[in-house]
């Protein structure tokens, strides 16, 4: 598991705790899964960068002779519910654990995207940037530029199926112009991602993803904080084109986990087992879920279920 990310990113924690638990091992029957999150789940499927991916979870289950436990975390979520959909895995995998899942998008993506501003949804790479890159500011410039033209920011933008169609997701002052959550391709468009906003209704189609749900015979479950003060709504004095824009103020807030809204963290609702496999948690924020006591408890009774020897 030596990829920089997900060191960075904490999750390790969550390694060395299912180890502990259930003793596993790492490089043995607990592995990592990479993928390129630049790319929509569409643009994966193309690339057939899933089936390569589909193709490492089926030499894991091969070797060990048991079926695969698939834990997603954010945008990856998304990732691992479209990789159940790949005809070499079914019936290879038992479990599929969603944690702080995305699935109705997220309004902090739109600062990130319009801004450069990833404070909200990394800011654990902020941190590290910032030493490397000599400051906020330049850490702001470069993150703008590499999101460029990213589809996978589109895949997180916020969904009319969990916000509603009249939510005012960005307001101007300059003007007093809003953009609500129908009609984010506008938005797009005014910050002169014109490919983006053009291929916006085909890329940002994740919830369409949560009709199929994950295929028969594997249990789902979604874990996620809920009590965290989360960006409901952000405004802009005004709105710039082709150039990082100043860091939005937070026009209204709501719940989540502090980068993802609870309207959207509860569409994974429709994708669990049961109303069971459902946990939502106070002082559980995004990138604690895989790390405080609490969340790990949540995941350690959805394992054990799964887990258990059948008899």
């Amino acid at each position: 598991m030596r990829y920089p990310l997900f060191s960075l990113a904490g999750y390790i924690r969550l390694v060395e705790f299912i180890e502990a638990q259930f003793n596993y091992t790492r490089g043995t029957d607990l592995f990592a899964l990479p993928y390129d999150f630049r790319l929509d789940i569409d643009s994966m499927a193309a690339s057939g960068q899933l089936r390569l991916m589909a193709g490492e979870v089926l030499k894991r289950v091969a070797r060990s002779g048991q079926k695969a436990i698939i834990i997603a975390h954010s945008h990856g979520a998304t990732v691992g519910l479209q990789l159940l959909q790949e005809p070499s895995l079914q019936g290879k995998v038992q479990g599929y654990i969603a944690l702080a899942p995305m699935f109705g998008g997220s309004v902090a993506t739109l600062a990130a995207r319009a801004s450069g501003l990833f404070d909200y949804v990394l800011p654990w790479l902020t941190e590290e940037l910032n030493a490397v890159l000599g400051g906020p500011e330049n850490v702001r410039q470069h993150m703008y530029s590499i999101t460029q033209g990213m589809p996978s920011v589109v895949q997180m933008m916020p969904y009319v199926e969990a916000f509603g169609a009249q939510a005012v997701a960005v307001t101007i002052a300059a003007g007093n112009k809003k953009y609500k959550v129908s009609d984010l391709n506008n938005f797009l468009r005014d910050i002169g991602e014109t490919t983006l906003a053009s291929s916006y209704s085909q890329v940002h189609a994740a919830p369409s993803l949560l009709k199929a749900g994950p295929p028969p015979g594997v249990q789902s479950f979604c874990i996620y904080g809920a009590s965290s003060d989360t960006p409901l709504s952000l405004k802009y004095d005004r709105l710039l084109a082709g150039q990082p824009n100043d860091m939005p103020r937070v026009d209204a807030v709501g719940k989540g986990d502090g980068v993802v809204n609870l309207e959207s963290l509860r569409l994974c609702k429709s994708i669990a087992s049961s109303p069971a496999h459902v946990t939502e948690l106070s002082g559980v924020t995004h990138f604690s879920v895989y790390s405080k006591r609490t969340a790990l408890k949540a995941i350690r009774k959805a394992l054990a279920g799964m887990l258990a020897p059948k008899g």
